[in-house]
């Protein structure tokens, strides 16, 4: 069997689930182009979460949760509005200290 080095970032955007990764100041850290698409975002490394889903207040209100949580989301309205599963998981330094999830 042959193994095939994969970057991280390579990863991320081939995945087909939306992939949202914020630091410990609540900025983007990481975000797949399946996430970006689906919220439009096209700015993303670095800008702030509360600006770049301003329009998803429901999705930014769930994403500022500092435990372990899921929840069914729904983004849109009317005839457009979808609903996702939502799952925010702590990110941990090697200390343990909180480093963005």
């Amino acid at each position: 069997m042959t193994l095939l080095p994969v970057s991280r970032g390579d990863l991320l955007e081939k995945m087909t689930d939306a992939v949202i990764v914020l630091d410990d100041d609540d900025r983007i850290a990481e975000i797949n182009a399946t996430a970006r698409e689906l919220l439009g975002v096209s700015r993303a490394p670095g800008q702030e979460a509360r600006e770049a889903f301003a329009s998803f207040p429901d999705l930014l209100e769930r994403m500022n949760s500092v435990s372990p949580m899921r929840s069914e989301v729904n983004v849109g309205e009317g005839i457009v509005q979808r609903s996702f599963d939502l799952q925010v998981s702590v990110l941990q330094t090697r200390r343990g200290k909180p480093a963005g999830r």
